[in-house]
């Protein structure tokens, strides 16, 4: 059947695709900078390795992939993560007379990546984004804060999960926290503050001559941190003008592999506006696997240039759950968590839902969730990472 590596174990997205590889008889390497992770105790892990820091030492970890590659015969390469996934990308020549993959020209990675590049694409492509704001440098910071219309958003242009982002209500607030974001996040971005609405997420799999092959859509329900984090709770729905509209917008933006597009309801005039594009796999990968859109296979077969039977439709009304931290975590910091629904346990009415870590079939990964936990807790730097925002 062929053997898979995949990155970042650490994270549900990449727990979800060594399920769905492994119960396919796909022989499964995991890889993480450490090897308490969930993926690593999954049944469905032949071997867990414990690699170098991607983004610390990326050199020594393509020395290692090379080595990991070369001695395990990986057929296809799987990067979960974004600093994977950047490495990935930038070494595609070497990479490809070692193993099978599917990764986007570095150029349309770029624009992806930099979440300015990104809206400056989404206008050109005629897609609705927030108004976006670039200060000249820090040291205009004042003057252009006092030019802007308020509340405003502050956006690191390279991050993930909410980090870094910043609501600020006048002038005094823009000066103070753009000066905090700048030094941990690198000249960040300026938007216009969207009333919240509902946030739709647009999952796509291209083939390697850029030929979309799945697609899925999500609605998030829930979120940690409560208002502005990532989805704790999905569910999946349809949506295909969305679709169409995206796949005219990538036309002018090549693409190979994974790439979700998130959107936000604009509260004052109802119209869907585009908040980021990640280039990579997303976090709630269980939802799409479970409702009939599984991406990891699809991609484990795309990369081998395999032909797949593509669905046109999927299961609407499945939900999925991260229950380890996200979902406790919104329970604990909402006011109304009594109101909750779907509640925290239990259920209230009835829900097709399902946990994205806790399973009977295969319970090892909670255990491994929590090992991680307490290893990284104890570790400063990895501790700012995992809660810090």
């Amino acid at each position: 059947m062929g053997s898979v590596l995949i990155t970042d174990s650490l994270l549900r997205k990449s727990l979800a695709s060594v399920r769905s590889l492994g119960r396919r008889g796909v022989k499964v390497y995991c890889s993480d900078i450490s090897r308490l992770t969930p993926s690593s105790f999954s049944r469905y892990c032949t071997k867990a390795m414990k690699s170098p820091d991607p983004v610390e030492e990326p050199d020594s970890y393509m020395d290692w992939l090379f080595d990991v590659l070369r001695k395990f015969h990986i057929t296809v390469y799987m990067p979960m993560d974004d600093a994977t996934m950047k490495l990935a990308v930038m070494h595609q020549k070497e990479l490809l007379s070692h193993t099978a993959f599917l990764l986007p020209p570095l150029q349309s990675f770029a624009i992806a990546m930099d979440k300015h590049k990104a809206v400056g694409f989404a206008q050109s492509a005629g897609l609705d984004v927030p108004r976006t704001y670039m200060p000249d440098s820090p040291d205009t910071i004042e003057s252009f804060a006092h030019a802007l219309p308020y509340p405003a958003v502050i956006k690191p242009r390279l991050s993930s999960g909410s980090r870094g982002i910043r609501i600020v209500h006048n002038p005094k607030e823009m000066v103070a926290q753009y000066g905090q974001i700048h030094a941990r996040y690198p000249f960040p971005m300026v938007q216009e503050y969207i009333l919240p609405g509902e946030r739709i997420d647009v999952c796509f799999l291209f083939n390697a001559v850029g030929e979309p092959k799945l697609h899925f859509v999500q609605r998030e329900i829930r979120h940690f941190p409560v208002d502005i984090g990532p989805s704790t709770v999905q569910e999946s729905v349809w949506m295909p003008e969305l679709v169409e509209r995206i796949l005219q917008a990538v036309k002018h933006l090549p693409w190979s592999g994974v790439i979700e597009f998130e959107w936000m309801r604009d509260g004052r005039d109802g119209k869907l506006k585009l908040m980021e594009i990640n280039p990579r796999f997303w976090n709630s990968l269980h939802l799409a696997i479970r409702s009939g859109v599984d991406f990891p296979w699809a991609y484990y077969l795309l990369a081998q240039g395999k032909e797949m039977k593509q669905g046109e439709t999927y299961s609407i009304g499945k939900m999925a759950k991260n229950m380890l931290p996200g979902d406790l975590l919104h329970f604990i910091t909402n006011p109304k968590r009594f109101q909750m629904d779907p509640p925290l346990f239990g259920r209230k009415g009835f829900y097709d839902i399902e946990d994205d870590i806790l399973s009977w079939h295969d319970p090892l990964p909670a255990f491994g969730f929590f090992a991680a936990s307490f290893a990284y807790l104890l570790k400063k730097k990895k501790r700012e990472m995992l809660l810090k925002r």
